[in-house]
């Protein structure tokens, strides 16, 4: 299958001229200073990270990326590799799915993903020579053509029911060379018995031990013996039909081999060192001189440079003539791991903590926010507030989107400014509670008032309230929610009435509390928990997920498809339960996602539904949930991942952000909240040039105004309603014809009936 990467390159320049993409199509949000591998060809450098690869055009320094929005096939990325001679780009993943790019186009080869093989289908290293590629998995090699892009053959290596690793391979004087798990093998490459390996040999002179590495060079081959936390790596040697240690290379732990003609390079763990063909060092690179510490992961020689992928600092290179140094780094968030999101005012904001299981996962604290088109992260030294892990949730202000608040799972609660943290609040310095000396955090919700309110799990104070004075007050829940350390409340939304929804997923309770709007007169406060399975057709016991839609109806994820509360205004009079959607077709009646795990819910300016499940991707559902509207997987478009964590919408592009096990991607939909005039109407694209062919967006109008478009002789184009505050137009009139070069105006009239001018047109034929 073949796909032209130019295809993108006139969306992505519209999207850098506008700041927007266009309706209908994806973008990726994924860091790029960490990289893996590395690769380089005449005109760029290549850099892996896990779910993209970034190049840098080395005469200019410009960098671009490839995901696969711009076509590739798959994410996690494991191994990259350029073959000069072919001038094919090799992207090798880690579910044995290949890629091979060459003159602009991707061809994928996916027949080893696609082969039902025991063991790890990830590509360990590879081989190039003529029209081959040797790729070495943990079941073998595969042998592949390079100009048909065909298996030529596969060389399982078992021998009597052992199995060996493949690491590495070589070829030295028409003699294959294997480096494996328990040894280095070898036999000649004409041998017709090369795919049966009990006729390799066994290299005498070495252990039966794992040997990683292997390079052939200056008719020698050099294997690199892998050594553990009380031996190091050791070099060894063939020359002359027998193998020898090798003094004069002394390696910690190599990450990877190259060479050049005359020039051997070894890639240790803080280091790059070059050897001449006497193996006599001719350039020592100690990696941690220019700032960057151990985690070079791959080294290539590229004339007087070498370029290091780092996985911690991103692409870098030294200069062996006049002994400078570079990184290269771009624009994303801090990580691929997701696991909170808000999004307000045009900023989005994430944190990668994770609170699976409820107990403490580690995850290392950073928080990163997208705004003005423009990823920021930083690296904040969270050891002055001691070992902080796990930030598992975030909420941006929406009275002031430079204001943050950051939820840790076991340290507390955060505040942030402008991108640095200024206060934390634990249970050393503030109304919060501990358990076992750790602060768990995890609901966070801004009400009417921007109050602050923050669920506060192990403890008999669930529930905290930061007031918009600064202060702070507890609320206990009892006794709609039991006593107990093992209370875990997770996430809190603050409706439009001011209740507040508070679930509680070990125990599957969904318990609602109103201050009656005075916080500080607890008299009239009012209290109730909810039977989750009192009215409805499917019994679930996990509440994952809870969102108010436009219209003030509770939905709610769980493990078992989505539940609504259609008339929450009654909670308090016991009359409001959650109810299961029922879809009928062809007489039969089935529940919505019903055996979909939910995992999160987003409304969007249309009153749609966006849902994310656990393995099945994002479903996009009509207002009141019977239709399905779009449905997203792996399969059927640039999803990262089917595995959803969490789903944000930019309300004011209508741009959704859904966070995957594979990173963030995004998606421009069509629907917009409505605003409360016409003031801030824009047209996206504007103008409209010859050979476009996509949506023209009219944003920033009332909710669901209707709207004419005409002519400057005030003839009528077209008419139609906007979804919420966002007009969506095919660029045709009622006869499917493009409108001729010129003027064309835009006239909105809201609910009541109010006709006004609210944008203009530019075509161009």
């Amino acid at each position: 299958m073949k796909k032209l990467l130019l295809f993108f390159s006139s969306i992505l320049s519209l999207s850098c001229l506008t700041g927007q993409i266009p309706i209908g199509h994806f973008r990726t949000h994924l860091p790029y200073n960490g990289f893996h591998s590395v690769a380089a060809s005449q005109d760029y450098v290549y850099a892996a990270a896990y779910s993209s690869i970034m190049l840098l055009e080395k005469q200019t320094e410009e960098m671009s990326h490839w995901s696969k929005v711009e076509g590739l096939s798959d994410v996690a990325i494991t191994k990259i590799h350029f073959d000069k001679n072919s001038r094919t780009l090799i992207i090798c993943y880690e579910n044995g799915n290949l890629d091979f790019v060459r003159d602009q186009q991707i061809t994928n080869v996916c027949d080893i993903k696609n082969k039902q093989i025991i063991g790890s289908k990830s590509v360990n290293h590879l081989y190039i020579q003529g029209e081959s590629a040797y790729l070495c998995f943990s079941f073998g090699v595969v042998v592949i053509n390079l100009k048909q892009y065909l298996i030529q053959d596969t060389w399982f290596t078992t021998l009597n029911d052992e199995k060996f690793a493949a690491q590495d391979f070589t070829i030295l004087h028409n003699r294959c060379f294997l480096a494996t798990d328990k040894g280095v093998f070898s036999i000649e490459v004409s041998d017709y018995r090369i795919a049966d390996f009990s006729t390799w040999k066994k290299e005498e002179g070495l252990a039966s031990a794992d040997f990683n590495l292997i390079e052939s060079f200056d008719d020698k081959v050099y294997v690199n013996r892998n050594g553990n936390y009380i031996t190091l790596d050791s070099i060894f040697i063939y020359e002359n039909d027998h193998w020898r240690y090798c003094e004069k290379i002394t390696p910690y732990n190599t990450r990877s081999f190259d060479h050049t003609e005359k020039e051997f390079l070894v890639c240790d763990w803080d280091q790059v060192n070059v050897y001449n063909q006497e193996d006599s060092l001719v350039y020592h690179g100690e990696w941690i001189e220019v700032g960057i510490y151990e985690q070079a992961m791959e080294a290539i020689l590229d004339g007087d440079k070498i370029w290091i992928a780092d996985n911690a600092n991103g692409l870098g290179y030294v200069n062996r003539t006049y002994y400078s140094w570079k990184i290269y780094t771009d624009a994303g968030p801090a990580n691929n791991q997701v696991d909170g999101m808000s999004c307000a005012s045009n900023v989005l904001a994430i944190v990668p903590g994770s609170h699976v299981g409820w107990g403490l996962n580690y995850t290392p604290p950073s928080f990163s926010f997208f705004s003005d088109e423009k990823w920021t992260y930083n690296k904040i030294d969270f050891t002055k507030y001691g070992n902080v892990y796990d930030i598992t949730n975030v909420i941006v202000n929406p009275r002031n989107p430079q204001e943050f608040y950051l939820a840790s799972w076991g340290y507390g609660l955060f505040k942030c400014n402008n991108g640095r943290i200024t206060e934390h609040f634990d249970a050393t310095n503030s109304i919060f509670e501990s358990f076992n000396n750790l602060t768990f955090i995890s609901g966070l919700a801004f009400d009417n008032y921007n109050n602050l309110w923050v669920t506060n799990s192990f403890v008999a104070g669930v529930l905290k309230v930061r007031k918009s004075d600064g202060s702070w007050k507890t609320f206990s829940l009892r006794p709609a929610i039991g006593g107990g350390e093992q209370i875990v409340a997770e996430q809190i939304l603050c409706d439009s009435r001011n209740y507040k929804w508070i679930t509680f997923p070990r125990s599957n309770d969904l318990i609602v509390f109103y201050d009656n709007n005075t916080i500080d007169n607890e008299s009239d406060d009012k209290l109730i928990a909810i039977d989750m399975n009192y009215a409805s057709e499917i019994a679930s016991t996990t509440i994952s997920a809870i969102a108010e839609d436009v219209n003030g109806r509770i939905w709610l994820g769980t493990e078992q498809g989505v539940k609504v509360i259609s008339q929450p205004g009654n909670v308090f009079k016991g009359t409001a339960f959650p109810q299961n959607i029922l879809l009928e077709q062809g007489g039969y009646v089935s529940v919505l996602l019903q055996f979909e795990s939910i995992t999160a819910i987003a409304v969007d300016g249309a009153n749609r539904k966006w849902i994310g499940t656990s393995k099945a991707g994002v479903f996009l559902m009509s207002e009141n949930g019977t239709e399905e509207l779009l449905h997203f997987t792996t399969d059927n478009s640039p999803l990262l991942s089917n595995t959803i964590r969490n789903i944000a919408i930019n309300h004011e592009t209508g741009e959704v952000f859904f966070g995957t096990a594979n990173g963030i991607i995004s998606y421009r939909s069509n629907a917009t909240f409505g605003k409360e005039n016409y003031d801030e109407a824009l047209v996206f694209p504007n103008p409209v040039r010859e050979g476009y062919t996509g949506t023209i967006a009219v944003s920033g109008l009332k909710n669901n105004s209707f709207c004419k478009i005409a002519d400057a002789s005030g003839n009528l184009i077209w008419q139609g309603y906007a979804n919420g505050g966002e007009l969506i137009w095919n660029g045709k009139d009622y006869y499917g014809n493009r409108p001729a070069t010129g003027v064309y105006f835009v006239f909105a009239s809201d609910e009541n009936g109010k006709e006004k001018k609210v944008a203009k047109i530019l075509f161009i034929q």
